[in-house]
């Protein structure tokens, strides 16, 4: 049996390596339907996922924070600008950047790319982050859909005729007044002057602390601090705490004895 000479042995190998690597770097674009939630198609191109999906730029940031938090990844930077935006985030495998495109203003193009530090893509990390951002999203729709339902019972109860708060029990708090209270559940969290995480830090309380609940907000809610600031706390980071009721009052039955009255001797 003849030896394969070694300079040709060394081109197979070459060609064979190659080969792997176009396979699994290749533009092979591949069509898939999106998720039940309707935000958009997902392609595929060079084992890279992209999708536009159709919701603003800010939401879809948002969301796509909110699933890398979920998934347990790792923000390392981000920018974002008026129709554009770029996320680094990374875990102990992989470096993944996150690409954003307002393509009109109800539409947000996204792309993410997943790399391995052996030049290798993964694409199911990449189609699992876009999974979990439309899931975001669809949520984000619910809870919206909750609220417009809220504010509209709350506008056709301020449209009604006065009634007398004092005979009635059903009726609401005055406006600006707490309407509960909530405790924080996790080490600690952030008050943010309003509702997204882009806005500013307020103050940072610890586990444990008790604040008064203003109002709800989709994902978010209103609360009021110890020293009167208002601002607003991640929906999930807390948990309602009902203020427990007084102790009833105790009657005790007295049984009062007769009192003896001296008789006069000059009656008699």
């Amino acid at each position: 049996m003849r030896k394969v000479p070694t300079p040709l042995r060394h081109l197979i190998r070459t060609t064979f390596l190659i080969a792997v690597f176009v396979h699994n770097q290749g533009c092979a674009p591949l069509l898939a339907i999106g998720s039940a939630v309707g935000f958009g198609v997902s392609y595929y191109s060079n084992n890279v996922a992209e999708r536009t999906f159709t919701a603003e730029l800010p939401r879809v940031w948002d969301a796509t924070l909110g699933a890398l938090d979920e998934m347990a990844i790792a923000v390392v930077e981000k920018d974002r600008r008026d129709s554009q935006g770029e996320i680094q985030a990374s875990t102990e495998e992989l470096k993944i950047g996150i690409d954003f495109t307002a393509t009109t203003p109800m539409t947000t193009r996204v792309k993410v790319n997943a790399a391995k530090p052996n030049l290798l893509r993964d694409l199911a990390t990449a189609t699992e982050i876009m999974d979990r951002i439309s899931s975001q999203l669809g949520k984000e729709q619910a809870r919206g859909t909750v609220q417009v339902s809220r504010v509209a019972a709350t506008v056709a109860t301020r449209q009604a005729p006065p009634t007398n708060a004092a005979s009635d029990p059903e009726a609401g708090p005055s406006p600006g007044r707490a309407v509960g209270f909530v405790l924080i559940r996790v080490s600690a969290a952030n008050i943010r002057i309003a509702a997204s995480r882009d806005s500013k830090v307020l103050a940072i309380l610890r586990r444990g602390a008790k604040l008064e609940k203003i109002a709800d907000a989709p994902g978010w809610v209103k609360v009021r601090l110890s020293s009167g600031a208002e601002g607003f706390i991640a929906q999930r980071l807390v948990h309602d705490l009902e203020e427990p009721s007084p102790p009833a009052l105790e009657i005790k039955k007295v049984t009062l004895s007769p009192i003896p009255v001296a008789e006069n001797p000059g009656s008699r």
